[in-house]
């Protein structure tokens, strides 16, 4: 998977932010540049937040009546694209054929820190697909069953 882009909302200096990560005549490496104060090492402190558990509250809340929330954003390769496939066909025993036809656009991961002192934070994964293949399937024990004609128990999973 290669990140696209980070956001972080709501910590410390930082109210909403955001970076675009892009290849640069073939290179992957950055800088962030500003003026003292302005926010650079809370930038970088709140990327790290994803390896923690725990942040201090109220003191790394931009506001504290908020959660803190970070986004990564990213787009697979071929070679992860053919493990989903082949995870969805070997685990989740869906049909080769429709498995073949799966095609993510992008992956986004947020982590987010509740506003309270008891701060635990989760961790949600969210994938985008490039198009709807599973419609007339319904879904028995987490694998797939195309719905036959009269079957009104699935109406497809969308």
């Amino acid at each position: 998977m290669t990140i696209e882009k980070i956001e972080i909302h709501n910590y410390r200096s930082i109210a909403n932010e955001s970076i675009l990560l892009k290849k640069i005549n073939n290179s992957t490496t950055y800088c962030l540049l500003g003026i003292n104060e302005s926010g650079k090492s809370s930038f970088l402190k709140g990327v790290a937040l994803y390896d923690l558990d725990e942040i201090d509250y109220p003191q790394d809340f931009f506001d504290e009546k908020t959660s803190v929330k970070l986004s990564f954003t990213y787009k697979i390769s071929q070679d992860d694209l053919n493990s989903l496939r082949n995870k969805l066909i070997k685990t989740f025993l869906f049909p080769k054929d429709l498995a073949m036809q799966v095609e993510v656009s992008s992956v986004i991961i947020v982590v987010e820190f509740p506003a309270n002192v008891s701060s635990q934070k989760t961790i949600e994964e969210i994938i985008y697909f490039k198009k709807e293949i599973l419609k007339g399937y319904k879904l028995e024990d987490k694998t797939p069953i195309k719905i036959e004609k009269g079957d009104n128990s699935g109406g497809g999973i969308n």
